[in-house]
């Protein structure tokens, strides 16, 4: 079987395709300007270079979140533009899950952290003692000063949220704990990993049904609640 995954949710996207025993091809984004422009003649270059057509692929996955608010909203709108043509089943992944494939191996609790601006992280919790990871904790938004009360023995943390421990907590929080390398992006091999692991537990659904993971509002969102209290407070 063949999966075509998507991840357009970070600074970072990536886009692969791939079986379950080798990757045909991979192709890394700079998501910082503006994400559709890039991605469709990326995924079309992919197809090309890789010998393959839209028909050949078995699987769809796409990083439904947590992450970029508008970045996800595109991969998800590109995937269930695929599938309702091809009418292939969709995998959604959550950014936090994939992070977590990073470390199968430990036997420590892992948090997978993601920076969400604003003094913010997304988090989720894991244990990997069966050689994969299973979450304990479902994913969460939660800010830097709260995020010391969720650890309660020493852990693995990885993911660009660990940046933003290490800038703004004290110290005795991260020196008790073991820090993962950084990863600027979810690595196609993890991706594709992932996917075919969630299509085997039959976590598939049809395009329809694919709905991005938002663990808070979009900047628009919260610019307009801000306006509307502003505008109740000069009515009162």
């Amino acid at each position: 079987m063949i999966i075509l995954v998507v991840d357009t949710s970070g600074d970072k996207g990536t886009i692969a395709i791939g079986s379950r025993s080798r990757i045909f091809g991979e192709i890394s984004l700079d998501m910082t300007m503006s994400h559709l422009p890039k991605t469709i003649p990326t995924l079309d270059y992919l197809l090309h270079s890789s010998g393959m057509s839209l028909s050949q692929i078995d699987i769809l996955s796409v990083v439904t979140g947590p992450g970029s608010w508008s970045g996800i909203r595109i991969g998800v709108t590109l995937i269930k533009s695929i599938a309702h043509v091809l009418n292939k089943p969709i995998v959604p992944l959550c950014s936090l899950d994939v992070l977590a494939f990073h470390l199968c191996w430990t036997h420590m609790p892992v948090y997978t952290l993601i920076d969400a601006a604003r003094k913010q992280i997304y988090y989720a919790i894991y244990s990997c003692k069966q050689n994969t990871p299973v979450r304990i904790h479902e994913p969460e938004l939660i800010s830097i000063q709260n995020f010391s009360s969720k650890i309660d023995c020493p852990s693995v943390l990885i993911g660009n949220g660990v940046l933003l421990l290490q800038k703004h907590s004290e110290k005795e929080l991260y020196n008790n704990h073991f820090m993962a390398p950084y990863y600027h992006s979810l690595p196609a091999m993890l991706l594709v990993k992932a996917g075919f692991y969630f299509y085997d537990k039959n976590f598939s659904v049809h395009a329809h049904d694919l709905i991005p993971l938002y663990l808070q509002q979009s900047d628009a969102e919260r610019n307009f609640d801000i306006w509307q209290k502003q505008d109740l407070k000069k009515g009162s």
